[in-house]
């Protein structure tokens, strides 16, 4: 497939959608629904979801790389033989099998990103054969892939009055992500269907630092923010399954299968307090200029449409001519480590179908499933600041080792 990952792999299809993260397709939505009133089953098989910013069972296929992926199976209308719990409908990932022949493929891809000022190169190895008078098939395919990325975006928070803006973030997101693929299958003819075993495994290692500056409007304050974490996130699965043939009309099919999905922090700041690592500091009294009180009680800006001065797409930073951000004016006001470790498993999933075709017009299906599933989630979000009674004034940015930020000049 074209695409880079699961997720952008079926946004070709009609009908299907895609939600994105920092330009990537991470979430799969049917007919214009949520993603998490849609199912997402890998090989039929419905997988635990583990992510960062949500406890919805919406799975996110970042993830998973396209090239262990054979073809996509998508329902709009769930079928009796199908999981109901999904009202979207469902997206189902079919990984690469045994092959018929003899395959070897190699591929490897170098590139750099201008705008990131970084590189990437992606590599992609497939080899599969029959032996045993093509009794026995098996099947490997491992990839990476690694890049660079920069983006940035500026975001307005509204006030009380729904109109005006009380805070103004500038943010700059640089990192680096990597991407990692293997998937194992072994598949033995009988003389009336077959057997096969298969593994899979795949990670997503985002290494991302944040700048954020905010004009906080409403409190006559510029603050600045420095966030770095490493988000992971690791699935693994492995099954085991059967297709037996009963005459021309009888099928029966069997699986055993695990699947296991996590989501957690590297290790920063570091390997005891794994955590989205926020550092804050305050620049006050900026006495920002052309905003207004519509009796709120708080100075916001506003757009031109609200009868304001600044365009919508052009939010104006209001601060004073000659103003620049100080480092040695910019107090430390916090530290948050912000934590969260989410790890879901379906340890065992039983599934046994039988189909039998009465004549061509009649097909009569039966069958049974069983899944034995345990999640284990933990949230905090701890905050720490500086006690000046027992140490004083707390420190200043200009304390620290100063760097330019991406593509700018600010402290």
């Amino acid at each position: 497939m074209p695409d880079r990952n699961a997720a952008e792999a079926v946004q070709r299809i009609p009908g299907v959608s895609i939600e994105r993260d920092q330009g990537e397709g991470r979430f799969v939505a049917v007919r214009g629904l949520p993603a998490q009133w849609s199912s997402a089953t890998i090989n039929g098989n419905r997988l635990p979801t583990a992510e960062e910013e949500t406890t919805s069972r919406a799975t996110a296929f970042d993830f998973f790389p396209s090239e262990l992926i054979e073809f996509v199976e998508v329902s709009k209308a769930l079928t009796p033989e199908m999981e109901g719990d999904a009202i979207g409908g469902n997206v189902n990932f079919i990984t690469k099998k045994a092959p018929d022949d003899f395959v070897f493929n190699a591929n490897l891809a170098l590139g750099q990103n201008e705008l990131a000022d970084g590189n990437n190169y992606s590599a992609n190895l497939l080899y599969g054969d029959r032996i045993l008078d093509d009794k026995l098939g098996f099947l490997i395919n491992a990839t990476a892939w690694q890049r660079d990325w920069a983006t940035d975006n500026f975001e307005p928070r509204r006030g009380n009055d729904g109109l005006g803006i009380y805070r103004l973030e500038l943010r700059d997101y640089t990192g680096t992500r990597e991407t990692y693929g293997l998937n194992g299958s072994v598949e033995y003819q009988l003389e009336q269907g077959n057997v096969s075993a298969s593994a899979m495994y795949g990670t997503l290692i985002d290494d991302e630092t944040h700048y954020k500056h905010r004009m906080r409007f409403d409190k006559d304050r510029a603050e600045l923010q420095h966030i770095r974490n490493e988000l992971i996130t690791e699935m693994t699965g492995f099954e085991f399954a059967g297709e037996h043939f009963f005459g021309y009309d009888k099928t029966l099919n069997w699986s055993l299968s695990s699947y296991e999905n996590e989501f957690r922090y590297g290790n920063t700041p570091n390997s005891e307090d794994n955590s989205y690592f926020v550092v804050r500091f305050d620049q006050k009294n900026v006495g920002y200029e052309g905003l207004e009180d519509r009796d709120t009680g708080k100075n916001y800006a506003y757009n031109t449409i609200d009868g304001g001065s600044d365009p919508w797409d052009q939010i104006s930073t209001h601060l004073p001519s000659g103003f620049s951000f100080e480092p040695s004016q910019m107090g430390l006001s916090w530290v948050e480590l912000y934590k969260i470790k989410v790890n879901e498993k379906d340890k065992i999933v039983a599934a046994l179908d039988f189909e039998w075709q009465l004549n061509n017009d009649l097909i009569v299906k039966v069958g049974a499933k069983y899944r034995d599933k345990e999640r284990v989630a933990r949230f905090s979000d701890e905050f720490y600041a500086w006690d000046t009674e027992k140490y004083g004034a707390a420190p200043t940015l200009s304390d620290f080792t100063l760097a330019d930020q991406p593509d700018q000049v600010i402290i």
